[in-house]
Order: structure tokens, then sequence, then C-alpha cells
């Protein structure tokens, strides 16, 4: 009987989806250095839905106002499509889509001409706690299932709630799904700064905890952290996610994931998909200056306070040896490499041996360097929130002491044997097998070994 084969995969250029256009939104300020208007936001066009008048091509209208409303730190405005701002857009009931082609956006009680400042950078925003609208509010209560997991057990415990199964996809793979963050990893102190840990089930995971954390294939996890699409509500609910491809660039994804329900787990809080969504389309790339707002004053605070501890924990010691001295080098030059080399790469140290030794020692201080390049290590294993870790079913030092046992047996046959007969063992021949047990744990002083044989002799 002939196996057949599978045939090939081949490419097929895909119809389902046609990009119409895109929307643009500008900033109406123009003066002497800014003669045109500048581009605020840039989003192409995959959707089309029918009215009265015929199809309408655009963009989520809901999606460009929580985008622009983001872009100014949460100040509330309105589209309009004249320079003056005397034409608001008007949407008739049901409507969902902006229409293909060019918006101002005001800040409402503003002059028109206002050169409002823009967010440039992640940390610069201010998570509106207070303000959100509803379906980017979960009001859930806290499973107990999902309590107590540490930031080193995160990764395992999202990988068996999620089945190891992509969100997004439904690919299911532990080799092929990542562990994905909602809120990025590099924006612990904004994360912080924000109290974003109300949204969480162990404070002292933080950003790793596992209620900010999602299963996602390797590739989608890449598009998503690329900012190729946005996670969505989908209605008011705070329940309900889809993807929303805005790169035009990626024709297989905008096919594959634009508009795609998500299977969003119900430990994740929409307040923290929203951070994602503003992390996204505050980093989405901007050509023209804007006044700026300046830097988050908690985000300060937090970074003070942390620059407060390490001061605190990295108190100069005094040098008590030469064999001190050259440790203090040689922690010198690592604490260097950490702060100048890639962590994906192995730490060069290739002038250790001849490293200057004019700076005292600072252990701590590189401890709190190295975590924060590897902060999944930072973990305390002494006593650990994770059930499973705690579920400690044999002494660590078991296996070995096991193995010593074996050992000396063998080369102690009689330790075995039972007492009646092993009378002749019982000779006082004690120097023997104390020599012998020397042998397996490495005691090699026989001078003060015979010299407390002779002590228990004379005790005798």
């Amino acid at each position: 009987m002939r196996i057949t084969n599978r045939p090939a995969f081949k490419h097929t250029v895909s119809n389902s989806l046609t990009l119409y256009g895109e929307i643009e939104i500008l900033h109406p300020h123009r003066s002497g250095s800014h003669s045109r208007p500048r581009l605020l936001l840039e989003l192409p066009a995959f959707d089309s839905e029918e009215t009265p008048q015929g199809p309408r091509h655009g963009v989520h209208l809901c999606l460009v106002t929580d985008a622009c409303r983001i872009l100014v730190n949460n100040q509330d405005g309105y589209l309009a499509t004249d320079i003056q701002g005397l034409v608001p857009l008007s949407t008739e009931p049901g409507e969902a889509l902006l229409p293909v082609g060019e918006y101002y956006f005001f800040l409402t009680g503003k002059p028109p001409n206002d050169d409002y400042p823009v967010v440039d950078e992640f940390e610069k925003w201010r998570f509106p706690r207070e303000e959100l609208h509803a379906s980017w509010i979960t009001e859930r209560a806290f499973p107990t299932r999902y309590r107590g997991f540490s930031a080193a057990a995160m990764s395992e415990a999202v990988r068996n709630f999620d089945d190891s199964c992509c969100i997004v996809t439904g690919f299911k793979s532990r080799k092929s799904c990542d562990t994905a963050h909602i809120c990025p990893k590099d924006h612990v102190d904004w994360f912080e700064a924000n109290d974003l840990s109300y949204f969480t089930y162990n404070s002292l995971a933080g950003v790793d905890d596992i209620g900010n954390v999602v299963c996602l294939r390797s590739d989608v996890h890449r598009f998503l952290d690329g900012h190729g699409f946005l996670i969505y509500p989908t209605d008011t609910t705070g329940n309900s996610f889809m993807a929303y491809v805005i790169d035009d660039t990626e024709a297989d994804y905008v096919d594959l994931l634009h508009r795609r329900l998500l299977e969003v787990p119900d430990r994740v809080f929409a307040q923290l998909l929203y951070a994602r969504f503003a992390y996204t389309i505050i980093n989405l790339p901007r050509m023209q200056s804007f006044e700026l707002y300046p830097p988050n004053e908690k985000l300060a605070k937090v970074r003070a306070r942390r620059a407060q501890r390490l001061s605190s924990r990295s108190r100069r010691r005094p040098r008590e040896s030469v064999d001190r001295q050259g440790s203090a080098s040689r922690l010198s030059v690592v604490d260097d490499a950490l702060d100048h080399s890639d962590c994906s790469e192995p730490v060069e140290l290739d002038n250790v041996s001849g490293a200057e030794e004019e700076y005292p020692s600072d252990e701590e201080n590189l401890e709190e360097r190295f975590f924060r390049r590897f902060p999944q290590l930072r973990e305390e294993r002494e006593y650990s929130t994770d059930p499973y870790y705690n579920m400690l079913m044999i002494h660590p030092e078991t296996p070995r002491m096991q193995r010593l046992m074996e050992e000396y047996k063998r080369k102690n046959p009689q330790v075995s044997q039972r007492s009646q007969d092993t009378a002749e063992y019982d000779t006082g021949d004690d120097a023997d097998a104390e020599a012998a047990l020397g042998d397996i744990v490495g005691e090699d002083d026989t001078a003060e070994r015979d010299t407390k044989h002779e002590g228990t002799t004379e005790c005798a």
C-alpha cells in the first residue's frame, strides 16, 4: 500500500479584505514654523458598512476617538472636518465607522488654534483609572484560583491556565506559544506609579502577575510588539474583545487577524488591555514635532524611592585585605559589563585579572543591577507563594546523603551485617572505619583523627 504525501504549502493571495484608504487625524494649530497641519494619527481602513446612502468605508469610530484622547493625555475633544472646528463631525445613530478622509482634533473648551501638547512617550501618559468608558472596565471578583502565584511561577501558571493556547489564533503549542505581557515588562516603574497592581492578583509580582500575561503564538506576539494590531472591545461589557489590525504592510496578517474575536481569559482585566491599547497608539511613528507633555510626576517619585532604596543598600564598606581588593575590582568589571551589554548575550569579562583596584566593593549595587537586567531571577525562594513549589516531597540533600551512605557501605560491608554476625568486627578497630568515612567526605587530617582515637582509648 502506497503512502500518500500531503501537498506543499503555497502562498495564496487573499481577497477577503480590501484596503479602502486611510483616515488622517491632524493637529489644527498652525504658526510660522508649522505652516501645514501636522499629522497626529493615521490608520488604514479595512472596514465597510451599509448605510442608506450606500456602502461606507472607514475605521472604527470609537477606536479613533479613544486613540485621540490618549494622545492628549485623557483630555476631552472632538473631531471636525475643517481646520477652524466649525463643522464638528456628526454621525447617525448606529453608524460605527469614521469614513476615509482627513479630520482635525480639537480640545473641548480650547481655542481652535490652540497648540495643545501631545504625549510622545508611554511613560508620560497618566492612566485614567476613574475616567474610563464602560467598555474598558471589568467589574469582577478575584477568583481564588488565580491568587498567590509569584513572578517566578507566572509563566508555567499562565501556560497551564490557558492550556498553552494562543488567545488570538487558537493555535496550541507549549513550544511555539509565548507568555506575553499585556502592560510591557519594560515599564515596571510606570506600572507601579499608576497603581495598576490593583488589577492583579499578587501585588508583589507586579507587572509579572498572571493577570498581566496571556498566551500568544510567537509570530503573533512579535506582531503585537511591533504595533501591528490593537486589542479593542466589541461592546460595552468589558468582556468581549477583538484584534484590530493597523499595519497595512502585512496582508497575510490582515486577513488572519483583522476583527477576529479573542478568547481573553477571565483573569485579565479590561483596564490592563486599555493600557496596552494606549502603549501601541503612543508608539506609532510620527514624523512631525509637537509641544510635548512633561515627565510623569508619579513616575519620578517612584524612581526617586527606588534610587533611595538602592543608595541605602549600597553603602560602601572598607576593604579588609588584598583578597577583598581583588574581589572588589572584579565586581566593578562585572558591574560595568552588566550596564553596557545586551542581556541576551553572554557578559564578556576579558580583563578581570588586570582590573584597577581604586574603587571599594559594592556587592549590593551589583546585585541590584543584575536583577534589573534579569528581573525573573529576583524572586526569593526561602518562601514562595507558588503552591506547587511549596509541595516539597524530598529534601534537596537527600540524594547526596544517600550516595555517600551507599559508598560507605560499599567500602565497609561490615556495617550492613547483623549484630550477631559481626562480633568479629567489634574489636575496637574503629580507626579503619573512621578513615574510610574520612575518604568519602574529604577529611584527610589523619594526625588529628589518631589523636581523637587515642583520647577515646584513654577514656575507655
